[in-house]
Parts: C-alpha cells; structure tokens; sequence
C-alpha cells in the first residue's frame, strides 16, 4: 500500500490521500480525524460513456477539489471544497501544526447549507513533520485544480 493512501471510501475513480492527523478543536482538545484530499475527479465510468453520445461530458461528472473529514470509525464529519479555503498557515511554533481557514464568502445559501457551514478553522497535528509537509505538497497540488 502506498504511503498516504488507504481505504479509499470514493471508489476507484477517485484519487484520494489520506492522512490521518489530531484535529485541534478551539478549546484545545484534539480528535483523532482521517482526511482524505479529493483530487477532483470524475465519476466512475460514467465519463467515457458521456463521451460517446455527444463528446461532451456533462458538468455535473466532475468533482471538485474536496477535504473529507472521517472521525476513526470513518464516519463523515465535514467536507470541505478546496476552493472554499481562503488560507494556509504554518505554525512556526510547532512545525508539526497547520491551519488551513474556510469561508463562505461567495458561495450560494444552498450550497453552504447542503455542506453544513464553511465558517471554519482546521488546526491539524500531525505525527511527523514530514507527514505535514507531504499533506501541504499534495493540498497545494490539489489547489491546481481549482
């Protein structure tokens, strides 16, 4: 198994990293959370057979850049569009650390709604400083895609 990457809850037609991280809560308490970063990609299978009807697949095929927040029985807590963080922030106290902020500033009343609220700030912990620097490579090359 590759080194960030397990249990993909998306299928194979996703690229996801996981990573899995103490989540540091405003009262300073931390959670154990795997996030995975979505890519952006496509819906299995159904692409290539969008292509073939008229050459154009349809909008709603692609995904875009997304947070997925798994508390440790990999139950859904929050999903994040990547186009939605306005900041990243390494802590230069703790070389370990990272926040990464959201906002709803341009984002439609549904959508905010259908997400859950996008007002919100990450403080991550993780294991290895190395662990952070790869999770910042791969958010950084996912931010591409937005």
């Amino acid at each position: 198994m590759l080194r960030g990457t397990a249990l993909n809850p998306f299928g194979s037609g996703h690229h996801a990293r996981m990573f899995q991280v103490e989540k540091v809560n405003i009262s300073g308490v931390t959670q154990t959370r795997r996030l995975w970063i979505d890519i952006g990609t496509r819906a299995s299978g159904e692409l290539e057979a969008s292509k073939a009807n008229d050459g154009a697949p349809p909008c709603h095929l692609f995904l875009e850049p997304t947070l997925y927040n798994f508390d440790s029985r990999l139950r859904l807590k929050k999903r994040l569009p990547l186009k939605q963080m306005v900041l990243i922030e390494r802590l230069h106290s703790d070389d370990r650390r990272v926040n990464l902020v959201f906002t709803s500033q341009e984002c439609s009343p549904d959508e905010e709604e259908n997400i859950g609220g996008l007002e919100t700030t990450y403080t991550l912990q993780f294991s290895q400083k190395s662990r952070r620097d790869e999770f910042l490579d791969v958010l950084h090359s996912s931010l591409k895609h937005v």
